[in-house]
């Protein structure tokens, strides 16, 4: 029963409706995270130098965010959870 709610759940965000689950509106615009000059832009920093970029996903109609790391970014965060870096 609970693996059915979690899963619903996470069928309902603006990643997979582009829908916004606060206020209905499908005025959703996708913002790529990247990383730029000496490590800014939409990063979280878990390791110097080895920035995780962190995509959005923003309501045009209430300002409601959701925000995603990106699969192959992903990776590097449970690589470096198995060493015990982070």
């Amino acid at each position: 029963m609970v693996l059915l709610i979690v899963k619903k759940i996470c069928e309902v965000n603006m990643k997979n409706t582009n829908t916004c689950s606060k206020c209905q509106s499908n005025d959703v615009v996708y913002v790529k995270g990247r990383t730029g000059s000496y490590g800014m832009g939409n990063v979280i920093m878990l390791r110097a130098f080895s920035p995780i970029n962190v995509s959005s996903y923003i309501c045009l109609n209430c300002g409601f965010l959701e925000e995603y790391i990106e699969p192959k970014d992903l990776e590097k965060v449970k690589k470096l959870k198995k060493s015990g870096k982070i």
